[in-house]
């Protein structure tokens, strides 16, 4: 009971459910602007009464009144819509592309990287490996462009040295490819 009203009270604070449940970085930095506007308006109300006009109190009043009012309104009409755990999933998927690889079987373990990358676009491991694949199967600028966009994301940081050694690699295949004289015609 005390965790259902705590969750209902949680949910007219804007952007906190979604950050604290996803841990969605937007939604955290929505949440902190939110309780840091909260402090100035109730600051600018109590302690600096005369230095801000009243208009302008009570507009940004009512513009957080607001914004609480429809974040609640949204999550008592629509719910907390929590993804569900696909964990398990993209987990075996993994490891049957693991298998599909290391047998050689790169178009088969392709796809299956690429739907745990529909499910997950954060799964860095994935990626990685389909970088891989990509790289063993000569598709070398579909691995650089993979590259280039697993380096975006937050996670890759604890990734920078192995993907910048697939990028070598790819590279560098990609240089021999271009420099071996095409096959003479028999």
């Amino acid at each position: 009971m005390i965790h259902l009203a705590t969750r209902s009270l949680f949910s007219f604070w804007p952007g906190a459910c979604k950050a604290w449940d996803r841990t969605d970085s937007t939604s955290l930095w929505i949440a902190i602007g939110f309780s840091w506007s909260t402090c100035l308006a109730i600051a600018s109300t109590c302690l600096w009464e005369e230095w801000i006009h009243a208009w302008v109190r009570f507009l940004v009043c009512f513009a957080l009144v607001a914004c609480a009012c429809v974040s609640g309104a949204r999550a008592i009409l629509f719910g907390h819509v929590i993804p569900e755990d696909t964990k398990p999933v993209r987990d075996e998927r993994f490891r049957k592309a693991q298998a599909a690889y290391l047998q050689g079987d790169y178009f088969e373990s392709a796809r299956l990287l690429a739907s745990n990358l529909a499910l997950e676009k954060s799964d860095i491991e994935s990626g990685l490996l389909l970088v891989s694949v990509l790289r063993r199967s000569s598709r070398f600028d579909e691995a650089l462009d993979h590259i280039n966009l697993l380096l975006k994301w937050e996670l890759s940081v604890r990734w920078e040295s192995e993907l910048a050694l697939e990028k070598e690699k790819c590279l560098k295949r990609k240089r021999q490819s271009l420099d071996a004289p095409p096959p003479k015609a028999a």
